[in-house]
């Protein structure tokens, strides 16, 4: 692909770490994790928003946001930190889902999915990185 003055290398999601630290405050579920991005191209990019829902079984529960800009060197990675909070009431809906689970006989643990976007900046150009993945989060 060809972006700008030379050839643009997508940037890549090397891995997530930290999901299993949120936790309920307030009613809500709240927390940061980390998402690990490559950046395969020679020069760094600016990382400069996000655009991230998170879903329990389809159904949108809340957003998670750029705690703050980061560059990610040119040949390199970098750690981008991700705030989760959910919409007020959601307990409710995550009760409601696990009993439906353990009623039909399933794991009670309910299926938590992530999915949109970090946007990053090189001088004009912006480039998205697709955020997608799934966890299970267990009441204790």
């Amino acid at each position: 692909m060809i972006q700008g003055c030379g050839f643009y290398q997508p940037v890549e999601v090397a891995g997530i770490r930290g999901f299993d630290q949120v936790r309920w405050a307030d009613g809500k579920l709240r927390g940061t994790f980390w998402v690990r991005l490559y950046n395969p191209n020679p020069y760094a990019l600016h990382v400069t928003d996000s655009e991230v829902g998170l879903f329990l079984d389809a159904a949108s529960i809340g957003l998670c946001t750029l705690e703050s800009p980061v560059r990610v060197p040119g040949d390199a990675a970098a750690d981008v930190a991700l705030r989760l909070e959910t919409e007020s009431g959601v307990l409710g809906t995550v009760l409601k889902s696990g009993l439906k689970r353990l009623l039909g006989g399933a794991d009670a643990a309910n299926v938590l999915h992530a999915e949109g976007a970090v946007t990053g900046r090189r001088w004009l150009f912006e480039h998205e990185v697709a955020i997608d993945f799934t966890d299970t989060l267990t009441l204790h």
